[in-house]
């Protein structure tokens, strides 16, 4: 099950070759997939564009870190469980760097125990997905995540009183 923060109302859906897309209304987030396990990076990698995300690809949570501070991501999804530093780590790091806005972290683990996610929930992780991965709660999380940005765009786009 995924866990979020309540979102604003998620953009349009359209059906295409039986599968739903997102019609982007807004600029693409750009996401980097962290993922030592070469088959699902790609699958993940496809649905991300599918859905017209941005996404950049990190073997290890080492590289991920590398990146993330050359240029800061909107979205980090990283699995847990990879050589180097983990995906738990890697988000420590990430928040400690202190750039803002903080990116969307969220943590792919095969693990479904509520004192991990207290842990990680302490290290900064804004999301869950369990393993194997379900393309329909990946959609679900990216939605939450646009609903953010667009709520962050309005208000700022709104004058001072």
């Amino acid at each position: 099950t995924v866990q979020h923060p309540p979102a604003a109302a998620p953009p349009p859906v359209s059906a295409t070759a039986g599968r739903p897309q997102v019609t982007l209304a807004q600029p693409p987030l750009r996401i980097l997939l962290v993922e030592d396990e070469p088959v699902s990076l790609l699958i993940t990698q496809s649905h991300l564009q599918e859905l017209g995300q941005e996404v950049a690809l990190a073997g290890d949570g080492n590289e991920a870190l590398r990146m993330h501070q050359r240029q800061p991501f909107d979205v980090i999804i990283s699995s847990q469980l990879m050589p180097g530093i983990s995906g738990l780590e890697l988000c420590k790091r990430v928040r400690a760097h202190g750039a803002e806005p903080h990116p969307y972290f969220i943590l792919l683990t095969a693990a479904d125990k509520q004192t991990e996610y207290n842990h990680a929930t302490e290290a900064g992780v804004d999301a869950f997905l369990t393993k194997p991965l379900d393309a329909d709660e990946l959609t679900l999380s990216i939605r939450v995540v646009q609903g953010l940005h667009a709520r962050a765009r309005r208000s700022q786009a709104l004058p001072d009183n």
